[in-house]
């Protein structure tokens, strides 16, 4: 862990708890976080490819999730981060 207590490259370490937030960001487990994110990246390269048009019927959040070997919610965030990007 070198470097982690440096001026400047260590966080603010005045304030413990933040400090151990901010260690908690970097070394958290992506999660679905990660799957969540391809999903929405094939949805997109499909649009883009005009694989899916405007106005066509996308599958159930479980029918997609299962189609594409995730998880309901990881399926469900991804078009959330569609619809929040006006796909």
């Amino acid at each position: 862990m070198a470097g982690l207590g440096k001026s400047g490259t260590g966080g603010d370490r005045t304030c413990p708890a933040a400090y151990q937030r901010q260690l908690s960001s970097v070394f958290a487990s992506p999660g679905d976080e990660g799957r969540a994110k391809r999903v929405e990246d094939r949805m997109v390269s499909g649009i883009a490819a005009g694989r899916l048009l405007d106005g066509d019927r996308l599958p159930s959040e479980s029918e997609l999730a299962a189609s594409l070997g995730v998880a309901t919610m990881t399926a469900r965030e991804a078009l959330v981060f569609l619809r929040a990007r006006g796909w």
